[in-house]
């Protein structure tokens, strides 16, 4: 049996999924599921151990972000918080720096 962790980008993940335009992602199945497949593909047998999710804890500076932003910074480390409490699952959290806003062409 192959101990087996996976490791998760959690800000690439969060990209495609919206691509996608997936509202509910069950991050527990998804790393099943990943060991499932990866068990039939290869014909051995794997035993996850962890997983790794590697994220950056959301800019909560309340000088510089306006309400909206504020909001979804709350509701992400909410979500953070119950990411790491999940079996077999550590979050691993970045750092987030404020440099100034990006003024987009209008």
């Amino acid at each position: 049996m192959e101990r087996t962790v996976v490791m998760i980008d959690g800000n690439y993940l969060r990209i495609e999924a919206r691509k996608h335009h997936l509202e509910y992602f069950d991050h527990s199945k998804f790393a099943s599921d990943l060991i499932s497949k990866l068990n039939e593909e290869t014909n051995k047998t794997y035993k996850l151990v962890r997983v790794y999710y590697y994220d950056a804890p959301p800019l909560l500076d309340e000088e510089k972000l306006d309400e909206r932003e504020i909001d979804f910074a709350k509701k992400r480390q909410g979500f953070l918080d119950k990411l790491d409490q999940l079996p077999y699952f550590e979050v691993k959290l970045g750092r987030i720096q404020y440099k100034g806003r990006v003024k987009t062409g209008d």
